[in-house]
Parts: structure tokens; sequence; C-alpha cells
């Protein structure tokens, strides 16, 4: 298909000022050919009126205010402003930016040029964080090469069979699509985005449709306000606001109903309830079956993790009747796993002082972290001899822009 122009969309709901600050990061791109579609899906009064004001403030042609004809579980509403999307715009691709993400200044310009010569692949990319959930507030930036592999499908759906979750899968919010993909999966399965994660239920769709995705190894976002993330919540288990908000209005009274031990409620299982999903709902022979091993080993690490005491005793005793004795052997392999991690980490970043894992910067506020990220990204490796490992995967092919 034909380059035409990319589509921006930022869904958001009852977070104006974060929806404004991702709106400010597109809309300062320079060389690039794009446009917006903000989706106001706030439930509170002032949230709406502080982001329709700006958005009719600013008066830029290229951007959009739309709300839903009454406030929509999310999935529901990542529905919805497609069907909008693909009414109002003639984007050949699209992306959703989630209001806790702000674009690196300049970063699209670049990835334009790549789009436009793939134009039939799904080009993803990495992003740095912001964990500003406690202070101090630390930018973690990670390390980046700028080359662009072509990653297979069935590799990257192996991996996560295997519990290892790489940051190339298409995840919706991590990538660009082109516009027929959207309609294939819509011809097939008559909607855009389903179940609870409509980010991870989209990624393994488009996974099951399409041969292999494009990873350009460059962040080119930062993602910041970690206590109002629904996944973050999830890990925790110190549930705010806007994540019961999203447990409230789900359609659905479960949020891990097809994973084998079903009634867990942390992010390994939920990314995996969507695997299940969709493996189940297609029947599909194209995603591999889990690794239960790794399955269980994955859960018990995150509830040990687990900061909410007496959800982590009940996750704990229901592992128990599940796995009996086996669960301290996999306690103690999360805990050689982690500490065999952590030396391989530190022996990197001993060999390759200029290019280690992550460079970690200490700020003041979450919007001087902001600044600095988005003017000052980290600068390229020289030395990408390790990247095969960092991302998991056996076989990757590097191409040329």
């Amino acid at each position: 298909m034909e380059f035409k122009k990319l589509l921006i969309v930022i869904p958001t709901r009852n977070r104006a000022d974060f929806a404004i600050n991702a709106i400010d990061s597109v809309l300062t791109q320079s060389n690039c050919n794009f446009e917006v579609i903000v989706s106001d899906n706030s439930t509170e009064e002032r949230e709406v009126s502080l982001l329709f004001n700006y958005c009719q403030k600013i008066k830029n042609e290229r951007l959009r205010y739309i709300r839903p004809p009454k406030p929509l579980p999310m999935t529901e509403h990542w529905n919805w402003v497609m069907e909008q999307s693909i009414q109002l715009s003639e984007f050949s691709h699209a992306t959703y930016l989630t209001d806790r993400m702000v674009f690196i200044k300049d970063s699209l310009a670049n990835l334009q040029n790549i789009i436009a010569k793939y134009e039939t692949k799904i080009v993803a990319y990495n992003h740095d964080v912001i964990d500003d959930s406690n202070y101090p507030i630390y930018l973690r930036q990670n390390f980046w090469t700028g080359k662009i592999f072509n990653i297979s499908s069935w590799e990257i759906l192996q991996l996560y069979a295997d519990l290892n979750f790489i940051q190339p899968i298409p995840r919706m919010s991590n990538c660009f699509v082109p516009r027929n993909i959207f309609c294939k999966l819509y011809g097939r399965d008559k909607y855009y985005f389903s179940s609870v994660s409509p980010d991870f239920n989209f990624a393994y769709r488009c996974l099951e449709i399409v041969d292999s995705v494009l990873y350009y190894d460059k962040s080119l976002m930062v993602n910041y306000g970690e206590k109002r993330s629904n996944g973050v919540n999830l890990l925790s288990g110190k549930f705010q606001k806007d994540a019961n908000d999203f447990i409230n209005n789900l359609s659905t009274t479960s949020v891990c109903f097809n994973t084998p031990i079903n009634d867990i409620r942390i992010l390994p299982n939920a990314i995996m309830h969507e695997y299940c999903y969709v493996q189940q709902a297609n029947n599909s022979d194209k995603l591999p079956q889990i690794n239960y091993k790794n399955y269980f080993v994955t859960l018990i690490g995150c509830v040990f993790s687990y900061q909410e005491p007496k959800m982590k005793q009940e996750m704990l005793k229901k592992l128990r009747l599940e796995l009996g004795w086996k669960l301290y052997i996999y306690q103690l392999q999360v805990i050689l796993e982690r500490k065999l991690k952590g030396l391989q980490i530190r022996i990197n970043n001993l060999t390759n002082p200029l290019s280690p894992y992550f460079l970690r910067s200490e700020f003041k506020s979450t919007e001087e972290a902001i600044d600095y990220a988005i003017n000052h990204p980290r600068v390229p490796a020289k030395d990408f001899s390790f990247l095969r490992n960092r991302l998991g995967v056996k076989s990757i092919k590097e191409v040329k822009i």
C-alpha cells in the first residue's frame, strides 16, 4: 500500500494534563506528515472542559478532538475511536499514543522514512521510562542502536509462550500499523480490539496474520505517571483511582479467566490471558502452547514481589493449592534467575562502559524528567554485539533504510 500520512490517536480518560503533554509532543514534531485524533473518554466534567478548551485554543488543523456518545470501557473506547478514525482520516499508518506517553523531540521524521520505504510492514520501536512512583524520580534510558531488524512473528509468539516479554511485539501503542491490517482484522473478527487488554489482544491477533515485524531499535517515546498505570497497579497491588475505574468498568467479571491459574490478578497473568484468549477464540495453531514451567515461575516471582500483604497471602494460598511442594522449587528458580540476570547486566556494563543496558538519571520532579528525556535522548551504542541476547531472539536480520 502507498504511504500517505501518519495518524496518531490519543485515547484518554480523566487525565487531561497528561493528554495535553502527549498532544504537544506530537504537534512539535518536524519534517513529518501526520494528523492527531484525541478521543476524550472522560467522566469528570473538569477534565473534559480542560482538554476540550485546550484543543480549541491551539487551533491546529492537524488536531481533531472527539468524544464518544457516552463513557466507554477501555476496549470499547479503543474500538470506537478506530471506527471514527477510519471514517475521518485518510491515514495510511496509525498508532495509539496513550496519554501517559510523549514522543521524544523530532523522533517521528526518521521513523516516517522507514515506514514510507517498508509500506506494508508493522514498524515497532522502544521507549524510555520515568519512574515517578516514589521520590527521587528516575529516568531510565534504554540502550539503542538505531538499526532496523526484521523479526518473524512465529519467533515473537514463541518467546511470549515462554513468558519472555520482549519489546518488539506490536501492542498498538509502540508501533505504526498499516491501514489494511486494521481492515483485515475487522473483516475477520468484526472488531479492531477485544477482551480486557486491547493492546496485547491486538498484538497477538496481528502476529497471526503477518509473517514478520520490523523493529526499529531506538526509544522514540517516554512513559511516565507510574502511579496511574493499570499495569503497574496490577504488579504492585496498590490500586489507585485509575486502576479501580478500569476494573469497575470491565465488560467482563474476570481479568484472567483464560489462563492456567485464572484468578490471580497480576500483570503477567493479564498478558497471558490475552494470549490464551486469542489462541482459543480463533482456534489458532500459529500460537505455540504455553511453557507451563516458565508460566508458574513468572507468576511466583511477581506474587512474591507483591506489595499488598493481604492479596499477596491470598495468591500464595492459591499457588500452594495448585502447585504443592513445587512452589518452593519454582521460588528458588526465581531467586537464581534474578541473580543471574543481575550478574549479566553488571558484566555487560563493565565490559561495555560506554553502552550500559540502562542510563539512570535522578530528578526532583516529573516535569523536569520529561523535559530532559524528550530533549536529551541517549546517544546510540557503537557496540551492539549483545543485542540478540537482549531481545531474546535467535534469528534476527538487519534491514537497511
